[in-house]
């Protein structure tokens, strides 16, 4: 009667457990979703403040380059790229903070200091996820080591 007793309540003890576990679970599995869920907002104009490659190869945009770019813009699922040279554009998609960048198109010109660009070609068919703060600094992610660091520009978009 006694072992009854106890198997009972090791029983009992065991189903609470289960139960208490699976709901613990579903709501962290909940908020997850809900969290992932939530796209980050990309649209408008970015300047671009640094493209990283790896630990040795970066470039910072600077005074050689012209008035208000390099910079990305996103609009509808589109993104244009002005590297002070020449253009790049292609298509996006975004999901929650993952982004996939299509393959884009770029016009050819040769220009005197094409780093810049030589890099942003690079590093932005890895990027695979987008960092934002404070909706005004955006860093767009490789798989790897590489990134494009941004900046909101407070150019109109057209």
């Amino acid at each position: 009667m006694n072992k009854k007793l106890i198997l009972g309540s090791l029983s009992m003890m065991a189903l609470l457990a289960v139960s208490c576990g699976t709901t613990n679970k579903n709501n962290v599995s909940d908020t997850v979703a809900e969290a992932s869920s939530k796209a980050v907002d990309v649209e408008g104009q970015w300047g671009i403040v640094s493209v990283v490659v790896n630990d040795t190869l970066s470039v910072n945009p600077g005074e050689n380059d012209r008035p208000g770019e390099p910079y990305i813009l996103f609009k509808d699922g589109d993104y244009y790229v002005a590297t002070g040279c020449n253009s790049i554009r292609g298509s996006y998609t975004l999901s929650g903070d993952s982004i996939a960048m299509g393959a884009g198109a770029s016009t050819m010109m040769a220009c005197p200091d094409m780093r810049v660009e030589d890099m942003v070609k690079m590093v932005l068919p890895e990027i695979r996820t987008v960092d934002l703060v404070n909706d005004s600094v955006m860093r767009l992610n490789s798989g790897a080591s590489a990134y494009i660091s941004l900046l909101r520009s407070n150019m109109p978009v057209e």
